[in-house]
């Protein structure tokens, strides 16, 4: 049978700018976390303004469902949580973590692509797809390819391609790049580890056609001079210091 009524005692805490203070907080979590009341939120706040440090609930009338909602409200926060480390850690599982470029180097970039009317861009790793919409304001008359193989970072990928107004320019693919054709790219961002580009240099060699642009940020390929560096000096305190270009 249910009890009419659960008495809670309320942390010592003042709401004064809507941040709790006092370490008896973790004592009302845990009341919330095994379900010692029901319907908490309104009751708590009423009680905080009274400047009571108890509060009277009704008990549960539907403890299984209460149950239910609580561990979905987990399972979100713990899905939450793996997606926000493989955004921070994706790509090629320990070897290409996804490190967003800042505006300076982006820009920097793109005019080193100089872009064509009528060009085909694939970014080895698109991450969020910050390049490729800076590729799409300067050229819009081109074709452009994000390859991402970690979830957050796609589907943010998607998102501001979508927001952007740039879905039929920009196409973002959720896959490996090493197994995808390179053959049509006329030009190609990649900022990838230095093993990383060592190791998918024999496929540009082989599958992206004469006069194709490379643009590598920080760095270059060990086994292939580049055509051309370009130091950057960020204001902002950027990682990239440098972009190596390369014509196949």
């Amino acid at each position: 049978m249910f009890r009419k009524h659960v008495l809670c005692t309320l942390p010592n805490f003042t709401l004064v700018t809507g941040v709790f203070r006092g370490p008896r907080f973790f004592i009302l979590l845990k009341n919330l976390l095994f379900f010692n009341v029901s319907d908490c939120s309104i009751p708590v706040v009423r009680a905080l303004r009274e400047g009571k440090d108890w509060v009277r609930f009704p008990a549960a009338r539907n403890m299984f469902l209460l149950t239910i909602i609580y561990f979905l409200l987990l399972i979100f926060l713990a899905g939450f949580g793996i997606l926000y480390f493989s955004y921070l850690l994706g790509g090629i599982p320990g070897r290409a973590p996804f490190v967003p470029a800042n505006q300076k180097s982006v820009e920097e970039a793109v005019n080193e692509l100089n872009l064509k009317e009528g060009g085909v861009v694939y970014d080895l790793g698109c991450g969020d797809g910050r390049v490729l919409l800076e590729c799409y304001k300067r050229q819009p008359k081109a074709k452009y390819i994000g390859l991402e193989r970690s979830l957050l970072p796609f589907l943010l990928a998607i998102f501001r391609v979508w927001r952007a107004g740039a879905r039929g320019s920009i196409k973002i693919k959720k896959c490996n790049f090493f197994e995808e054709d390179l053959s049509n790219a006329t030009h190609v961002y990649a900022y990838l580890f230095p093993e990383v580009m060592d190791e998918l240099l024999p496929k540009l060699e082989k599958e992206l056609k004469t006069g194709t642009v490379l643009v590598s940020p920080s760095f270059p390929f060990f086994n292939k001079k580049y055509e051309k560096k370009v130091d950057i000096f960020n204001v902002g305190g950027g990682l990239i210091k440098a972009l190596f270009i390369y014509r196949f």
